[in-house]
């Protein structure tokens, strides 16, 4: 059967824009928002009412002419490098007296 359909948006502002009206009306977040490492896509999957999922998506990488393959091991951070799961709710906020991350991410290249 399908898996999921994608709908890509302009920026991660349309991401969690979207994704929060999509929540506001009733449908639940599979996972998301949250970041995919392969592409760097900014995502947002939800449980439409047919079964599948939908997928918002922005800002994913293109491939050029110096784009070079790389390996990745499967496992749980090859699908996400960040993500919230359940979604984002009208009472969420943004955590006070945190600091700057510091040392490596998934992403950085070697």
């Amino acid at each position: 059967g399908l898996n999921h359909v994608a709908f890509t948006v302009r920026d991660i502002h349309e991401v969690f824009g979207g994704g929060m009206h999509i929540s506001r009306c009733g449908w639940d977040t599979q996972l998301g928002p949250g970041r995919h490492p392969v592409s760097s896509a900014y995502f947002w999957y939800f449980k439409n009412p047919a079964g599948a999922l939908v997928e918002y998506y922005a800002d994913e990488d293109q491939l050029t002419a110096d784009w070079q393959p790389r390996e990745f091991e499967p496992g749980p951070t090859v699908f996400a490098e960040w993500a919230i799961d359940g979604g984002l709710d009208g009472n969420t906020r943004r955590q006070k007296g945190v600091g700057p991350a510091d040392g490596k991410f998934l992403t950085d290249k070697k």
